[in-house]
């Protein structure tokens, strides 16, 4: 199983965004934060790193942009410079945006973050979920 983080302000997206990855069987544990800074203070606690993250496993990282404090963009570049000074130096998230967003500025924003792997326009759909299984299994 692929433990998932869902990083969105809006309930009913966290929601259907968790029921589609459920549904999907391939996602477990799928750990949902309604704000960046939230899950930034998850992760950098050791206790809650562990239950975020299996050591050998990359966690799929579901993030939207538009959030109230800071955004999406804000959040990953935050995570990012965290996971570099890490033992590692490697970050173990596959991160997606998971956005409203169909902006191409917004796009090429999230091309230039190294950690950013696909741009999906919610809602997220059965599609989209193949499409990650993919990614993530390959």
């Amino acid at each position: 199983m692929i433990p998932a983080i869902v990083v969105d302000d809006v309930r009913a997206d966290r929601y259907v965004a968790r029921r589609r990855l459920s549904k999907s069987r391939a996602f477990a544990p799928i750990i949902e934060y309604d704000q960046g800074s939230t899950f930034l203070e998850a992760w950098s606690t050791p206790q809650n790193r562990a239950r975020i993250v299996a050591a050998d496993t990359p966690c799929l990282l579901l993030m939207d942009i538009n959030m109230p404090g800071m955004s999406g963009f804000e959040t990953l570049e935050e995570l990012q410079s965290r996971c570099d000074v890490g033992p590692s130096g490697q970050c173990p998230f596959i991160a997606m945006m998971f956005t409203s967003s169909d902006n191409p500025i917004d796009r090429e924003r999230a091309a230039a973050l190294p950690m950013v792997r696909d741009y999906i326009v919610k809602p997220l759909d059965d599609r989209a979920v193949l499409g990650i299984v993919a990614l993530m299994s390959g």
